[in-house]
Formats: C-alpha cells, structure tokens, sequence
C-alpha cells in the first residue's frame, strides 16, 4: 500500500476539485431532468431519488450526470490532467486494445469516445458508494477522498480475474463439488439465476444474452474461475488464452461426467465477467460451444457423492493422455452423439468413436469384433460383447451406405441405442484405464501402438485358455 499511499496524496490536489465539481453537477442535473423520459429512476419533489431508490437507479443518475456534462470544459481540463496524472503513477498496464487504439493519451482515447467514459466510471465509483453510504447525494468531500482510499489498491492491481458460470441441462446435484483446482460442479441457486438474468438479460433487451425460459429449466452449472496477470498481453490476447483453457477444462470434466454413466447433461453457452483494475471497466459477455450440448431431452443426470470421486480420477485421466488422437476422436465424437435427433445419427457417431481405438486399414469389422471384446473383457461377456459390436456395426453401414432409418434397422437388427451408448462408453474407459499398459513395449505410431496392445491381449487370452486346456 505504500505506492497506493504516494499515488493517492499526488492525486488528492487534483482529485479534490474534481469531485467538488462533480458533485455540483450531479444535483443540478438531476434537478433539470426530464423524469418522463428516465422512467428507471424515480425523484421526489425536489428532484432527489427517492428513498428506498435501488443501488442501480441511483448508478443511472450518476451515469445521467456524466453525460450531461460531457461537453463542460472544467471537467473535461479536471479528467485529461487526472487522467495523465494517474497513467504516469499507476504500474504499466497493457491496455492498447483493439477497441482503444494505440494510445493510452486522454486526448486519443477521448476522440475514440471511451477515456471520457471511462475515466468517469472509475472516478465516479469512489463518489457513488459515498453517496449510497451516506444515502444522499450531498457529502462532504472528506467523506470522497475516504472511500477514494479503498479504491487506490484496486487501481494499482495488476490482475483481471475471470469467472465463468455454465448452466447444465438435466443436471442436478445437492452440494458444490471441487472438480479440479479452479473448476466446481453443483446446483444452480436461485441468486445465481437472478445475477445472470440482471448482467445478460436486462441490459440487453429486446435481444438479451441469455434465453430466461431456457434458464429457468437449468438446475446445475459448471463454475470456473481464473485470475491472470496484466503483464502478458492486452485483454484481448489474455481473453483469447482464457477462453481456450476454459474450454479444455469444461471439455474434460463434461467427457468424465459422461463416461461415469449415462444421462443427458451438456451445455452450449457459458457466461463470463472479467474484471481488474479500476481503469477497465467491466466486461461480460458470453461464449457458444453447441459442441457440448445434449438434445434437451432424455435421462436427468443426478450427481451424488460416491460418483464425485470417480469423476475426479477420469478428469486425470483424460488430461495425462490428452496428446491421444485416437483418445481425442473417439472423445470427440461420443460427446457429438448427444447433439444428435436422429437415432441413427447418434449410432453413426458411437460406432465412429469405438472404430478410432479399435480398427486400422485392414479388415475393420473383424478387428472391430475382437479387440473390443478383449478390451472390455472385464467388465461384460465377451460373447455378448462381440454379438453386440456386429450388430452395431452393421447397423452403422445400414445408416450409412443404405441411408436406412432407426425404425428400418430395428427391424433387421436387435440393436437398442442404450446398449449401444453403454458399451462405447465402457470403451473408452477402458482405453483411459489400461492406456499405459496397452501402448508399453511397442514401437511406432500411438494409434499403431494401442491396436497392437489389443492384439497382445487377444493372443494372451488364447494362449492362457490353451494352458488351461491342456492342465484339463
């Protein structure tokens, strides 16, 4: 604090007119206020607010105030000199965006529309809390530079904190659970639905950010949390960064979530805020993945304890063998095969997932057969297993070398689409679990490398039926 103490003694001169100034305007622009066409704010007779005014109604008549004297030259002289004095204290921050040009100057930034704005926002802020402390928008100016203090540290940070909220379709969970350092899993409460409603619908009307009817089905989330130091790019590079480590994270935690059990929980949008020092203001705004969404329809994912623990070791798994392409596709496309209406179009995604860690070039349905039946080996009869590979792959090049329906291959085949999910998913899981085991000791290619460690399998377990054959 001691550098926040410097700044703030070097700004107090400058500072203090300022807010003096300001504080003269806002009653007089409040006075003068056309009320009919501020309907979000209400006044009394003397052209106050209103007790019992919401925090956000007296905000709007701050923000009211700002734009009335845009074009007051005191203040405009009072902000370019605070605002040169505050860029030359505060620790270099790299916010030449795209957005705001090349120069950080007042002058620049004022004739691209936003130091103006921006400088007032963060001024302002001091001054607004003072005034819903104190309930009045007269106070003294001590009272200002009081609040003013609280604000310095903030203005010196060198850190923008993000925070991401995902609601989840049929999902539901009774407690918050620690999913990975900065991720957490659990159900969507009422305030939070309320928070999102406020910053992504309300401000954005007639075409909000987020669907309310949507919203209000939702009963879980993913909620994620990083901060990241200034010093390593613009915000708009560091969002960049976010967004691609946000999107790992929730790819992962969404395939182990899967690969547990079944149920129909996914998601297609998430909602982040990125906040930091003073001089930025805040930014919300929202990323679609309709990758990772499910059809809206189907079995309620129902998150208890003892799953909580199986989902932490299948998120380690999936990250310690995230360089797998053959893991990667077959990860892929069963979280596709949720997105899917059609039947036969989820079919046609599993069938592609299991052949990305069972088959190469050569006689694809036989290998198809057999080395999921060795893989799976402990888990299911490898009778039924194979019986149930046939089915599925011929069905699949029913879907797509014939262009027949579900109903059409039903007909012709016992396949049922549950099965189908289940033993795709107990591949892949498989695959995460014995992954080392089936890639050590053989050279070549990893998708080479993993199809003969099933062949080695195979071969094991002829071999040891031999044995036991001939000790009969």
């Amino acid at each position: 604090m001691d550098n926040a103490d410097t700044i703030l003694d070097g700004l107090t001169t400058t500072y203090r007119p300022f807010a003096e100034r300001f504080l003269a305007i806002v009653p007089h622009s409040i006075a003068g206020m056309d009320v009919s066409q501020q309907t979000s704010v209400q006044f009394d007779a003397a052209g106050m607010p209103k007790q019992g005014t919401a925090v956000n109604q007296l905000a709007d008549a701050i923000q009211l105030a700002c734009d009335r004297c845009r074009n007051d030259a005191t203040v405009i002289d009072t902000a370019r000199s605070l605002w040169d004095q505050l860029l030359c204290g505060l620790p270099h921050y790299p916010i030449q965006d795209a957005t705001a040009g090349d120069s950080t100057s007042f002058d620049e930034m004022l004739r691209l529309g936003g130091a103006f704005r921006m400088l007032l926002g963060s001024l302002a802020r001091p001054i607004y809390d003072a005034m819903v402390s104190h309930d009045s928008v007269h106070i003294p100016v001590e009272v200002v530079l009081q609040s003013f203090r609280g604000y310095a540290a903030m203005w010196l940070s060198t850190e923008l904190k993000w925070r991401v909220v995902v609601p989840l379709n049929l999902f539901r969970a009774e407690h918050d659970y620690e999913l990975g350092p900065n991720l957490t899993i659990g159900p969507l409460q009422p305030d939070e639905k309320n928070d999102l409603a406020q910053r992504y619908w309300a401000p954005y009307k007639p075409f909000p950010l987020i669907d309310l009817a949507s919203l209000s089905t939702m009963h879980g989330k993913f909620l994620w949390s990083i901060t990241t130091p200034l010093d390593r790019g613009t915000r708009t590079q560091l969002l960049q960064q976010v967004h691609e480590e946000w999107l790992a994270t929730c790819r992962n935690a969404l395939i182990a979530l899967r690969l547990s059990r079944d149920g129909m929980v996914g998601f297609d949008r998430a909602y982040y805020v990125c906040t930091g020092p003073a001089i930025f203001p805040e930014y919300s705004a929202v990323w679609r993945e309709d990758s990772f969404a499910s059809t809206n329809y189907g079995t309620m994912y129902s998150l208890v304890d003892e799953d909580v623990e199986r989902t932490r070791a299948q998120i380690k798994l999936v990250q310690k063998h995230e360089s797998s392409k053959a893991l990667n596709l077959a990860c892929d496309r069963f979280l596709q095969s949720y997105t899917q209406l059609r039947p036969e179009n989820r079919l046609i995604d599993l069938v592609v997932a299991l052949e990305s860690l069972l088959t190469d070039k050569d006689d694809l349905s036989y290998k198809f057969r057999l080395r999921g039946a060795a893989l799976m080996r402990h888990k299911r009869s490898a009778q039924d297993t194979y019986a149930l590979l046939q089915d599925m792959y011929s069905a699949r090049s029913q879907a797509v070398h014939d262009g027949l329906s579900w109903q059409e291959i039903t007909k012709k085949l016992p396949v049922k689409l549950n099965e189908c999910e289940d033993v795709c998913r107990e591949a892949i899981g498989a695959v995460l679990e014995q992954y080392n085991d089936l890639v050590s000791g053989v050279s070549g290619k990893e998708k080479a490398r993993l199809t003969q460690g099933l062949d080695r399998v195979i071969l094991e377990l002829i071999n040891s039926q031999s044995a036991a054959d001939t000790v009969s």
